[in-house]
């Protein structure tokens, strides 16, 4: 966990996918708020950018950065789409960590491939796939990937304690 965390602090730029395991519909309200907040303190002063697949809008009632928050499956996204593709076009010659947490296989073509997609063409990258249930991380990207299958709550609370 040391590493990761390391890597987390010295990434130039962080790219965070956030799935259903990080959800109204698998945590209870104050396990949620705190799995943000704990967040909310690994991304403080950091360049990072989060996408999200989830439809419940609690990541709108954190004090994440909204400007740097896409989530596409709702309604009226189409602005911060377009500001996470511009985020994006600027990662290339930045070490970049894509952190993605508890995404599994309901909507895979908008963040699990295009991330697998994006550490394999981006040479200064490290994928980290935290997912209870579905951790696994293609061969290709080699010792520049990290699968842990841990609940991405679980995850963070641990990794809390590098903080």
């Amino acid at each position: 966990m040391e590493a990761i965390y390391e890597d987390i602090l010295n990434a130039e730029m962080l790219l965070i996918g956030i799935g259903e395991e990080i959800s109204e519909q698998k945590c209870e309200k104050e396990d949620l708020r705190k799995t943000y907040s704990i967040l909310e303190k690994l991304l403080k002063g950091k360049n990072y950018f989060i996408l999200t697949s989830n439809t419940d809008g609690a990541i709108h009632n954190t004090k994440l950065i909204p400007m740097l928050i896409a989530a596409p499956c709702e309604e009226n996204s189409e602005s911060q789409w377009q500001s996470y593709m511009n985020w994006i076009s600027c990662t290339l010659g930045h070490s970049l960590v894509i952190l993605e947490l508890g995404e599994g296989f309901k909507n895979p073509q908008m963040m699990r491939w295009p991330f697998e997609r994006m550490a394999m063409v981006h040479q200064k990258s490290k994928f980290i796939r935290v997912h209870e249930k579905f951790p696994q991380i293609p061969k290709e990207l080699g010792d520049r990937a990290v699968s842990i299958k841990m609940n991405s709550k679980d995850f963070l609370k641990e990794l809390e304690q590098q903080l």
